[in-house]
């Protein structure tokens, strides 16, 4: 399996944004318990200087430093205030900083939110790459950070993965080929923290429905200010009753992603023919999660069955007939590779019970059935039980993925599959953090 080149670090933390103040002790704490501590400048004016005098005089050296289109602040000022304590210096691609110049004097990564413009920083003489991917707050891509990671760590220098990390993510991205994950917003509600008391309240009751994306930039909107706060700010608040402090949240996605590097068989649960590939009855241990009105027609699931991995159909709310339809051109396009069907367990029964006449009899091989989960009001807060997870707690989980009824055309495989849409749980734990 892939191993981390021992002159990078596994976790960078970053302290402050755009309307978010940075706080040096939090830069500190992370450096003391083995990541590196990296303070965001953001708007580069006179009051951001004088707090990143204050981390260059706690850090001595191996200080970071984040710059982003917002930062007025030059290469000079960085030189000026923090002297040789920057080693570090992490730049948005529409920064505006010239990275030739700066890698010439510190490591750079380039955080990047497209393969091109991965390209474009290599060639620019960036040291490495950050991924920034949908579910994090600022510029991001339009990808999710685990599907943009794929496609960057062939570009021949180590990738960070930001976005939606928690510790079973971050040894996954690792795993998968990342240099080391990101830490921002899952920082924010810790005891270092100087988030004002009005962006606490915002962010401790948030489920990651409340971002808004303006100007292409994803963010929370608190008073009218867009704050670079993504869908995993609700990461924040699990965090902090997680960990005591900032050193001791570093240390967790340290020692989770150590763990996992230790396992020699970690990276084989990835590979193609993998245990979980063979139960499935496909080339990759992947099985794609039913989305309704995209994985609802049979091309989409045809090109997934093409890459190797499972597709299902999600039926949603379909009557009989729209049923009928959608598994019998799935069945004609899939012919006997492996397929599914998602269906929804909170629809009335007499609803569920013709969808699953009608998938009975059309071949799909599985059934994705999320449990009977009512619907909430917008805006509030997911109950315990609407939560999801994907722990190995016995009885935790309320889903099921199961072989579909017995049909002409289909066989019922040894064990159970898990479809890519997260479950509910019991547990009141959600997937990235859990």
């Amino acid at each position: 399996m892939k191993t981390v080149r021992q002159t990078t670090s596994l976790v960078l933390a970053v302290s402050g944004g755009a309307g978010l103040e940075a706080s040096p002790h939090q830069v500190a704490a992370a450096a003391r318990a083995g990541g590196v501590g990296v303070l965001d400048l953001g708007a580069g004016d006179a009051w951001s200087l004088r707090v990143l005098a204050r981390a260059a005089r706690r850090a001595g050296s191996g200080l970071g430093v984040r710059v982003t289109a917002a930062c007025t602040a030059t290469p000079a000022d960085l030189e000026r205030v923090a002297g040789t304590a920057v080693e570090l210096v992490i730049v948005t691609a529409d920064s505006g900083w010239d990275v030739a110049e700066l890698a010439a004097r510190h490591r750079v990564l380039v955080e990047v939110a497209s393969l091109a413009e991965a390209h474009a920083a290599v060639a620019a003489g960036a040291h490495g790459l950050v991924a920034r991917g949908m579910e994090s707050g600022g510029r991001v891509s339009e990808l999710s950070s685990f599907v943009l990671l794929q496609q960057l760590v062939g570009v021949g220098v180590p990738v960070w993965a930001a976005g939606g990390i928690g510790p079973h993510t971050a040894a996954a991205c690792v795993v998968g080929g990342a240099a080391g994950v990101l830490l921002d917003t899952q920082l924010l509600l810790l005891s270092e923290s100087t988030l004002p008391d009005r962006a606490q309240a915002l962010i401790r009751r948030m489920d990651g429905t409340e971002t808004v994306l303006r100007d292409g930039m994803r963010g929370l909107d608190c008073d009218g200010v867009l704050l670079p706060v993504g869908q995993d700010g609700w990461l924040a608040a699990d965090f902090a009753k997680r960990y005591a402090d900032t050193a001791t949240a570093v240390r967790g996605i340290r020692d989770a992603v150590l763990d996992a590097l230790g396992d020699p068989d970690a990276g084989e649960a990835l590979r193609p023919g993998a245990p979980l590939a063979r139960t499935l009855g496909v080339e990759l241990p992947v099985a794609q999660g039913p989305m309704t009105r995209v994985s609802d027609v049979a091309g989409f699931a045809g090109s997934v069955a093409d890459g190797g991995a499972l597709p299902f159909i999600a039926l949603a709310l379909a009557n009989a007939e729209q049923t009928r339809r959608m598994l019998t051109e799935a069945a004609a396009t899939l012919g006997d590779r492996p397929w599914g069907v998602g269906v929804l367990g909170f629809a009335r029964n007499s609803c569920a019970r013709r969808r699953s006449r009608s998938s009975g009899r059309s071949g799909p091989r599985w059934r994705s059935s999320p449990a009977a989960v009512p619907p909430r009001p917008r805006g509030s807060r997911p109950t315990a039980s609407a939560r999801s997870c994907t722990c190995r707690r016995p009885g935790c989980c309320g889903s099921s993925s199961r072989p579909a009824p017995a049909s002409s055309s289909s066989r019922a495989p040894s064990a159970a599959a898990t479809s890519g849409r997260a479950p509910a749980s019991r547990c009141g734990r959600r997937n990235s953090a859990c």
